[in-house]
């Protein structure tokens, strides 16, 4: 510090010599370029004197990060969606029995209900890198599966946004315990994967050229 400041010292008689500046305005130049050096290490100190008191809200600072990471998803998942074509209607018996079903299970546990969404796009991806030929790719992840099916042309750039999003939220229902899900999430949620599931089925029947 002590040799910064001599640098700042220096630097500023220089600068008041080439501008002809009085001891008050040379003075101030010197404080405030201190002031600039000083303030990053005054808040590490302060950070560090209350570290104690700082430390039990570093978990609800975290889960703020999640539930705005959740939302933001939702929100360009559903924006993505919107570039698709229109899902044919499929409004039969057997779909509404397990729609309600799942409001039946979002109710209950959002959670549960978004990592059962996740299994449904899980094996719905391996199945399309079965059919094309992607074998080797079933042996991955949701996340890595999607991106070999991009690579290999089978998810398209337009549709491959809402995937990505989808899996992240389902990954972060999976592995993080901390995180609490609203049943609107998971309505969200479920209308998102039947979108992204309705388009996987007409491409797994015609190839991309």
């Amino acid at each position: 510090m002590g040799t910064e400041t001599a640098e700042i010292a220096t630097s500023v008689a220089t600068k008041a010599a080439e501008q002809d500046m009085t001891w008050l305005e040379f003075v101030a130049s010197i404080v405030q370029s201190l002031v600039t050096i000083a303030w990053p290490a005054a808040v590490v100190l302060s950070v560090w004197m209350f570290r104690n008191e700082i430390r039990p809200l570093l978990p609800m600072f975290r889960l703020k990060h999640k539930d705005t990471e959740i939302s933001f998803r939702l929100d360009e998942a559903e924006r993505a969606a919107e570039q698709l074509p229109p899902s044919p209607s499929a409004d039969t018996p057997e779909t509404q029995a397990e729609q309600t079903k799942f409001e039946r299970l979002a109710a209950i546990s959002p959670r549960s209900a978004l990592i059962e969404i996740r299994r449904e796009i899980q094996d719905a991806l391996a199945y399309t890198a079965g059919i094309r030929g992607l074998d080797a790719a079933r042996k991955f992840g949701p996340r890595n599966m999607l991106r070999k099916l991009s690579e290999a042309g089978v998810i398209t750039p337009t549709v491959f946004p809402l995937f990505d999003d989808i899996i992240a939220i389902g990954n972060i229902a999976a592995h993080d315990s901390s995180v609490d899900f609203t049943i609107e999430q998971a309505l969200r949620y479920r209308e998102l994967a039947d979108r992204a599931l309705a388009w996987l089925s007409t491409s797994s029947v015609s190839p991309q050229e």
